[in-house]
């Protein structure tokens, strides 16, 4: 029962009314407008499920938070109707952009996802592009998505075909070549980056027969910085490797105008990677491509070479059977490779094609915790984590 306030029951009409002034100020609302630190702080900590819910609330939230997730990006061409690597031939080292089917279009599509293979919903329609007209919403749509490209910093690439709005991405600092499974990258770089980071293994059982990973044919001539991140796998037989090659001819032939090469040794205790009907190529023994390399160091001396973390691997990848300290690693190794050069520029007819250019400098030689001094955090997980 209501109170009784004077003797007589409290009604609605004796109640307060708002005057009009009142009735319409508007109600106190914090927004991004209001206190843009607060939702900047918000969005810095968030998670990416979090920032994935964020961007349903606003078209301004969309556009922010599809620039942060287009920082790093992963590019893979996936086409049902080719052959897996299980089905490839044992001794096919190429790229997997190949078509084994005679003359017959390859069919598929460019996915894109966030490094780790998870979707954006920012890509959905760029993923399930197909050539021909585009309706206006396409247009759209793709208009919006080369504008998230626009902010990305970092692609990681694992197979790539030629896509229509590969433009959007003609400013980008890194792009990575990924391997898959069985030490394959693709063929085809669309992304003109200033600096490319290539991941590959060396891997096998002792004394047996050696696996390697390919190394990306052709590199965009925008590039000012090659760096290679080679993984060794100690138990590898590798003795006498110097004196060996395989095929790098269009690699090197890539390095002319190419500033600077880092190539970055690391162990690993990864096998060679088994399944059925698949056996490991038999290449020449992993560190031969540093005879291949100086070979035609000659052709282009004013690279700046950097090897990281060579003299911390055992000297039998050398091609060294007696133990030595790291100082006397770097003298023999510097040695050999210099012999290599010097007998490659005295032949005849490579006298004659590089008769005007000076012998290459030395290779500076530096330690990971050297090299890590050199860069930035974000710039050394870029180089190092796969």
């Amino acid at each position: 029962m209501p109170p009784v306030v004077g003797g007589h029951k409290r009604s609605r009409k004796d109640k307060p009314q708002a005057s009009p002034q009142q009735a319409h100020e508007p109600r106190v609302t914090i927004n991004h407008t209001a206190f843009p630190y607060i939702i900047s702080d918000v969005i810095t900590f968030s998670s990416r499920q979090a920032l994935l819910n964020l961007r349903q609330t606003s078209k301004m939230m969309r556009t922010r938070v599809d620039a942060i997730l287009s920082h790093h990006l992963r590019f893979e061409f996936v086409d049902p109707t080719r052959p897996t690597a299980a089905q490839l031939p044992a001794y096919y080292r190429g790229p997997r952009t190949q078509n084994y089917e005679g003359d017959e279009e390859i069919t598929g599509k460019l996915v894109v996802t966030l490094p780790d293979g998870s979707p954006l919903p920012a890509y959905t329609l760029c993923n399930n592009y197909q050539p021909g007209p585009a309706t206006l919403i396409q247009r759209a749509v793709r208009k919006r998505f080369e504008a998230s490209l626009a902010h990305t910093r970092v692609v990681d690439i694992l197979d790539c075909s030629e896509v229509p709005f590969a433009r959007a991405l003609s400013d980008v600092p890194v792009a990575r070549f990924i391997p898959d499974d069985h030490g394959r990258h693709s063929a085809i770089c669309p992304v003109k980056a200033r600096k490319c980071v290539a991941f590959t293994s060396v891997i096998g059982k002792r004394n047996s027969t050696y696996w390697i990973g390919s190394l990306p044919p052709l590199l965009p001539r925008t590039v000012e910085r090659y760096v290679i991140n080679l993984e060794v796998n100690p138990d590898t037989y590798c003795a006498n490797s110097l004196t060996h090659t395989f095929d790098m001819s269009t690699f090197l032939d890539s390095l002319r105008n190419l500033p600077e090469l880092v190539i970055i040794f690391s162990t690993t205790d990864r096998q060679v990677p088994t399944h059925p009907g698949h056996r490991p190529a038999a290449v020449p023994p992993p560190l031969g491509l540093l005879r291949s390399f100086s070979l035609r160091r000659t052709e282009f001396p004013h690279i700046k070479i950097t090897f990281v973390g060579a003299l911390a691997l055992n000297p039998k990848c050398f091609g060294f059977l007696d133990d030595m300290g790291e100082d006397t690693l770097q003298v023999k190794l510097q040695a050999r490779m210099d012999e290599e050069a010097v007998a490659h520029h005295a032949r005849p007819y490579v006298a004659r094609k590089v008769k005007s250019l000076p012998l290459p400098g030395p290779i500076t030689f530096m330690t990971l915790n050297e090299y890590r001094e050199t860069l930035t955090p974000e710039d050394f997980a870029v180089e190092m984590v796969q």
